[in-house]
């Protein structure tokens, strides 16, 4: 009976213990941290502490509130275990300087409002493991950061608790590899401002695909962004929107596509026509012979108070909703339809420089599946041995 007590004793505290098994817990500046087994303490720098290394093995794993707080700069997180946090699993807070993590194992924040890596100023990640938070996957502030994965970031709330799994605030790059995936149920890469230019390189798969009706964006790169945006989605990517939004949506920026993009998901709401495969303010689009740009009431649309545009387009661009346009320059700006090129509008429309003021022009090498509309400015229509309804496949000019 004695011994049974002890063993019930025992079994009653051991949850309370933490864990301490990394080799350390509050590091030196320049020192280097490793983790090898379970650790339930986490690593807090103090403020100032700089240049702190931390190997997170294949064995080691920190599960406590905020597993690592970063309070100085340079700091170098290699995580191929398991880092799991409530809130966050990487913070940097207060003055800190941008943190570099590469990530093999997986980072996940659980809590309600959790996020995975937030960085006050800045962050360099390299994944091919799972980054994963509930609101935020990675949500970086104050300064440019550069995001390469290979690996899985997600988010795990539904659109209505306005996810992003990737949210760069002060601009931003990132190159999505071949087998990577971005995900989040509101907007899978947000980049909200940047001095420099921004990019955005996929070879892999981008969705922002909301269960319910809502804004899922892909990509979006805020109009309000200081710096231009440079978007290449290649021949093995594909981004993605969901109900309400679009694949792609983005200031003044450009955008040569060779894969998928994709905004093709009807709302179930009466009266929202706003799902498109690409929308820009300004900028300049190169739809490659293999690319593919699909919307349900818009393929590509620049609005009228955009800044105008270009187009080059020698694959398909379409809009299959009954009201659907294939392209529409509400700016104006210059489009051109490549031999080999199919634009398509559901509603019987394929180009529409409809409330454009300034002159546009239209030129047709290949297919355009529906009318065109002209705007009010002074606008050119080139008809050159391209298949339109009603015409020849003689060379043609108009000007309007």
């Amino acid at each position: 009976m004695f011994f049974g007590l002890v063993i019930v004793a025992l079994v009653s505290i051991a949850p309370s213990q933490s864990y301490a098994n990394c080799s350390s817990n509050t590091p030196s500046p320049g020192s280097t941290v490793t983790c090898s087994d379970a650790d339930t303490t986490g690593i807090v720098g103090a403020v100032g502490v700089s240049n702190v290394t931390v190997d997170i093995t294949s064995t080691g794993s920190i599960t406590v509130a905020v597993p690592l707080i970063e309070r100085g700069s340079g700091w170098v997180v290699n995580n191929g275990g398991s880092m799991r946090g409530t809130n966050f699993a990487i913070q940097t807070a207060g003055a800190a300087g941008s943190i570099t993590v590469v990530n093999t194992g997986s980072i996940t924040a659980s809590g309600g409002s959790g996020q995975a890596i937030a960085a006050v100023n800045g962050a360099f990640v390299t994944n091919s493991g799972t980054i994963s938070g509930t609101l935020r996957s990675i949500v970086s502030s104050g300064s440019f950061s550069t995001i390469v994965n290979s690996g899985t970031i997600r988010t795990t709330a539904v659109r209505a608790s306005n996810p992003f799994a990737l949210l760069l605030n002060a601009g931003g790059s990132v190159t999505n590899q071949l087998g990577g995936t971005i995900f989040s149920e509101q907007f899978a890469v947000r980049i909200a401002d940047g001095p420099t230019t921004n990019e955005v390189i996929n070879s892999g798969t981008i969705s922002g695909t909301a269960s319910d009706d809502g804004n899922a964006v892909g990509v979006f790169i805020s109009p309000g962004a200081t710096g231009a945006a440079t978007i290449t989605n290649n021949n093995t990517g594909t981004i993605t929107g969901g109900r309400g939004g679009a694949g792609i949506d983005a200031g003044f920026a450009t955008v040569i596509n060779s894969g998928v993009i994709s905004g093709t998901v009807a709302s179930r709401i009466i009266g929202i026509s706003n799902q498109y495969g690409l929308y820009l303010w300004s900028g300049s689009v190169t739809n490659t012979a293999i690319g593919s740009i699909r919307g349900f009431d818009f393929g590509v649309q620049i609005p009228s108070t955009g800044g105008g545009g270009t187009l080059s387009n020698s694959g398909i661009i379409s809009a299959s909703a009954s009201s659907g346009i294939g392209v529409l320059f509400g700016a104006g700006g210059t489009i051109t339809n490549e031999a080999g090129g199919t634009i398509t509008g559901g509603g019987g429309t394929a180009v529409s420089f409809a409330g454009a003021n300034v002159a546009s022009s239209l030129t047709n090498r290949g297919t355009l599946n529906g009318s065109i509309v002209m705007g009010n400015g002074s606008d050119t229509v080139v008809l050159a041995a391209g298949a339109f309804p009603g015409q020849s496949m003689a060379d043609r000019a108009r000007t309007c």
